[in-house]
């Protein structure tokens, strides 16, 4: 089961590099009690869903027992460990989005996929575009041409959902003009 998140963030998309992996873990969580396994259901949840938007004619036919099992126990996981706490960065721009577009429904902190476990820092939904505020642990070793493996994986599954990801670096953002940030956002949100 340990393999999947790995196979995902690699990239590894070809039906036989992973339906027997996949369908052994929905088995094992299907037959299994998920809150006595110790691992982070979200990972775990994002894996197989990847999988199975990608590839939806290796779906098993337990798939949706599996996701809601995962989904009750990432909400009680969630409780014990709450999410991540919104950047004052983050929020500015979702204020100035909102106030430059007012025509447009930006939304901050909120999920894109059915089982509302797929979280987005700011999201225009009728639109498809998602932007993601990226600080330095978004990178590794601080270097921003290399973005960490769950990351690029994050994205890949966003533009399954048909969304485009538009990414802002903080610490670029931070050295603009205001002059420069409104141009910036203006183009990040143009639809192509």
């Amino acid at each position: 089961m340990n393999i999947l998140p790995y196979l995902s963030m690699l990239g590894i998309d070809k039906p036989d590099q992973f339906a027997e992996v996949y369908n052994q873990t929905i088995e094992k969580l299907e037959h299994v009690d998920v809150k006595s396994l110790n691992f982070n259901p979200l990972v775990v949840f994002k894996s197989l869903l990847y999988f199975s938007k990608l590839h939806p004619e290796f779906i098993a036919p337990k798939v949706e027992l599996v996701f809601s099992k995962i989904r009750d126990y990432y909400l009680d996981f969630r409780q014990a460990n709450p999410p991540k706490i919104k950047n004052a960065l983050q929020t500015e721009i979702y204020k100035q989005l909102r106030e430059k577009f007012p025509d447009r429904n930006f939304q901050e902190e909120t999920t894109i996929d059915e089982w509302d476990l797929i979280f987005t820092d700011i999201v225009d939904k009728e639109n498809k575009i998602v932007i993601e505020v990226d600080g330095q642990h978004h990178f590794l070793f601080n270097d921003e041409s290399k973005r960490t493996g769950i990351d690029r994986f994050q994205e890949r599954l966003i533009e399954l959902y048909g969304y485009k990801v538009r990414r802002i670096s903080v610490e670029k953002y931070n050295k603009l003009t205001e002059e420069e940030k409104a141009k910036l956002l203006t183009e990040i949100i143009q639809i192509k």
